[in-house]
């Protein structure tokens, strides 16, 4: 989805440039009645348009404004959002690639699969991210490594039923919303008092300044007294 809607949010920032500032006023003055994922795509118009900054919104938790905030809240340092980190000649859909292996699956996905495999004493494997195999496909041209549908792999195991390869895609996901509702994590709340503009649903918002409130009491003991 990132290879196709990142285009098109750039697209979309282009064309509606000139009305960048009412977008920022919009995405301030409404953040409390907006769902996040508006909210995000707002903030992302009212600043000039980045794959980079289009991949933040699409994949982020918070916008920009709200992270500022909460890391101020939390008195710890608020980076520069405008650094490439190191992706600067590299451009197209080469830059979404580099920005969902370094952020998205690196900072997230295996991280989560390392972390749940081994607090069970399992022995995971994810072979596709084996480092000859990427390093052999990133040799492969974007328009046929990204053609719609992970052709290039379906094509390259053709033993796969047919069953499998139309099955409907499934995500893998917990009852967090479930276990928020009805549960006693119905009454974790974070010792942070944060604004209340800023929103904790749905459930990931919430989930997040929890772990970030144990993270500082954990890691930042001078700064909790």
């Amino acid at each position: 989805k990132s290879y196709e809607l990142i285009p098109k949010m750039i697209r979309l920032s282009e064309r509606l440039a000139w009305l960048a500032p009412l977008w920022r006023s919009a995405a301030r003055s409404l953040t409390r009645f907006l769902p996040p994922r508006v909210l995000r795509a707002l903030d992302f118009l009212g600043r000039p348009g980045s794959v980079s900054a289009a991949h933040q919104s699409l994949r982020g938790i918070f916008s920009r404004d709200e992270c500022r905030h909460l890391l101020q809240c939390q008195q710890l340092p608020v980076p520069d959002d405008t650094a490439q980190h190191g992706i600067e000649n590299i451009t197209g859909d080469n830059l979404i690639c580099q920005l969902e292996l370094d952020v998205y699956m690196r900072n997230q996905l295996l991280r989560d699969s390392d972390v749940m495999s081994m607090a069970w004493g399992l022995e995971l494997r994810v072979p596709f991210v084996d480092y000859k195999l990427v390093s052999a496909v990133v040799q492969i041209p974007e328009a046929i490594r990204l053609q719609p549908g992970k052709r290039l792999l379906v094509e390259s195991v053709p033993e796969l039923p047919d069953w499998v390869v139309r099955r409907p895609k499934r995500g893998f996901r917990f009852p967090f919303d479930q276990w928020f509702e009805h549960t006693a994590w119905s009454e974790m709340q974070s010792s942070e008092q944060y604004p209340p503009w800023i929103r904790q649903r749905p459930w990931y918002r919430r989930w997040s300044l929890l772990v970030l409130d144990d993270w500082k009491h954990r890691h930042l003991p001078t700064r909790n007294g």
